[in-house]
């Protein structure tokens, strides 16, 4: 239905009917006839194309309309449906079927191939993503508390659709993944550890994040690791912290 939009990197307006509360996904992909069978599957109502807006830069644009109707989300991706969303969508949008065909190899639209050579399933775990981005499951559950990657809940656990990650487009780039020193909290650490990271190796963090996490300072921290109050692990030279000792350590309670 939509073959001829593999290739045209665009953003696109889907809404989900049949909610008590009419809302519209705003999403970027370069592959729509994959993206919407997807969403097709993960939603249990009727969708409906309300426009693609082909452009060059799809995921800046993207995250421009993320960003210009933040006060109408719902939730991840979703926004509710308003005046100013329909506006826009009038006013900037085609109906995918005036939008010109790609050139585009056929394999490259072949789901089950894509799947096979990612070697992923059609839904990963937060386990799954991170060890796809080489990344900690912090790390990710830290983008998804700040709304920087779309997911979706299946049975209140987390999931994130394989093809938005690899031939869809949604790229690593497209989060603030530069190395730094953790600058979360407690609070932050503890809502990451839930039973989609239960038995997986946890996140190791060096003394700036635990001293930054805890609000304490460097010295402090050696000193509790001195007098063994904080289990450290070495690695080379460096101490490395298991972020779920962190927590059951006196210095959780600063």
């Amino acid at each position: 239905m939509f073959k001829h939009l593999d290739g045209v990197r665009l953003v696109y307006f889907v809404e989900a009917q049949g909610l008590p509360q009419k809302v519209v996904k705003i999403g970027y992909t370069e592959g729509f006839q994959l993206r919407f069978s997807s969403l097709v599957n993960q939603n249990a109502g009727r969708l409906c194309v309300l426009g693609v807006q082909p452009n060059a830069d799809a995921e800046r644009l993207e995250k421009e309309l993320h960003e210009r109707f933040a006060a109408h989300r719902d939730h991840s991706e979703w926004f509710r449906l308003v005046k100013e969303i329909l506006a826009y969508i009038d006013a900037h949008a085609l109906a995918p079927e005036k939008v010109p065909r790609a050139s585009l190899p056929p394999s490259a639209t072949d789901v089950d191939k894509i799947l096979a050579e990612a070697n992923l399933p059609p839904l990963m775990t937060v386990a799954q993503l991170a060890k796809f981005w080489k990344v900690s499951p912090v790390t990710i559950r830290r983008y998804v508390k700040r709304h920087q990657i779309p997911f979706v809940r299946v049975g209140g656990q987390l999931r994130f659709d394989t093809l938005e990650f690899t031939y869809a487009g949604y790229k690593h780039s497209n989060t603030d993944h530069t190395a730094k020193p953790f600058s979360g909290s407690i609070e932050d650490l503890e809502w990451s550890l839930d039973d989609d990271v239960q038995g997986e190796p946890p996140s190791l963090l060096t003394v700036h994040d635990v001293a930054t996490m805890t609000g304490v300072s460097v010295p402090t921290v050696r000193r509790h690791v001195r007098a063994k109050r904080l289990p450290a692990i070495r690695v080379g030279s460096q101490l490395r912290f298991d972020v779920r000792d962190v927590l059951n350590s006196p210095l959780s309670a600063h």
